[in-house]
């Protein structure tokens, strides 16, 4: 007679680094104190599109795509990323609040 046992599932440790949406929370708060406007950038038939829009004032817009830490655009991202490149925007892939926190710094500097 043959005994099967249970297939063991070997876990993954848990990350402890923030989600995307925490990362975009803190980033877009952040902006918010400094003065700078955002929208969450959501465009019907566009499944690519960069998370949130910046509004600098004159005229000047600028795009964040947010991803946790580590993570890279997807193919359909990066085709975006280089659509909207191509027209003249601005977009920068952030995967840690504190680097966000310095690209906002840097926009403060540059157009405030």
């Amino acid at each position: 007679m043959t005994t099967y046992l249970p297939k063991i599932k070997k876990f993954k440790p848990r990350r402890t680094d923030p989600l995307e949406c925490k990362i975009e929370q803190a980033v877009c708060a952040y902006a918010k104190s400094k003065g700078i406007e955002h929208r969450k950038f959501k465009t019907p038939n566009r499944h690519s599109a960069p998370d949130q829009l910046f509004l600098l004032g004159d005229e000047r817009v600028r795009f964040i795509e947010f991803k946790r830490k580590g993570e890279k655009p997807t193919p359909g991202q990066l085709r975006e990323h280089a659509t909207l490149a191509e027209l003249g925007y601005v977009v920068r892939v952030i995967d840690n609040i504190e680097a966000g926190k310095r690209l906002i710094d840097q926009w403060v500097m540059l157009f405030k």
